[in-house]
């Protein structure tokens, strides 16, 4: 389909064609599929906009116009081309409405991770992230003298009641997964602390050893 093709379809669609015009369009439909369904396509887009917004100009109007141009072989076209126009971006312009209107408010965006810089007053220190979309952590030690101990990252909510996240790597920066019974622990207010313990982390479920570092998780 060529842009003449595409031009004369939304006019046959909106009715804005001579009846010669009608008539041999409609023959050309009858064996050119290709241009019967992009009418058919127009007479879609266009049919609410009709439905919807229905109003008639007073019966003169066009012709008042047409005598107000240059009289030329292509004013006709030109004045159909411009009528297509007109009404197309009206279309348009109630499509953008209708969306404006339709679509739903943005939702505030939820904080995507959260992080707390780890010091202590020995001197050690972490930076602990965690990214809420993965249930990921990813631990950086700093200085970290464990005394031959083994270091545990552990989350302290509101409640006061510390979760171990599991013993931490002091050598290198790791990623473990969160169990997801910890994950809704870890939000803005709560602490992250690193605590010394025996081989293989505490055998209580709770920290035996002292707190070496500790910080306050924000959400960035």
């Amino acid at each position: 389909m060529t842009d003449d093709d595409i031009t004369l379809a939304a006019e046959f669609a909106l009715g804005l064609l001579d009846p010669n015009e009608v008539e041999a369009l409609a023959r050309r439909g009858e064996h050119d599929e290709e241009f019967s369904a992009l009418v058919a396509w127009w007479r879609e887009q266009f049919l609410p906009l009709i439905d919807e917004h229905e109003t008639s100009p007073p019966s003169d109007v066009w012709q008042r116009i047409e005598r107000a141009l240059p009289q030329n072989d292509n004013m006709r076209r030109s004045l159909r081309r411009w009528r297509a126009a007109a009404v197309t971006a009206a279309a348009i312009a109630a499509s953008l409405v209708a969306v404006v209107l339709l679509r739903p408010l943005p939702v505030p965006s939820q904080p995507q991770v959260m992080m707390a810089a780890l010091k202590g007053t020995s001197g050690a220190s972490a930076t602990v992230a965690y990214d809420v979309t993965s249930g990921r952590l990813m631990i950086v030690p700093g200085t970290i003298d464990t005394k031959g101990k083994e270091a545990e990252l552990w989350v302290i909510p509101p409640d006061g009641t510390p979760r171990s996240l599991g013993v931490i790597d002091t050598n290198r920066a790791t990623h473990p997964v969160v169990a997801a019974n910890r994950r809704a622990l870890i939000k803005a207010g709560a602490t992250f602390a690193i605590t010394l313990e025996p081989k293989g982390g505490s055998p209580t479920g709770l920290p035996t050893g002292p707190a070496i570092s500790a910080g306050k998780i924000s959400a960035t």
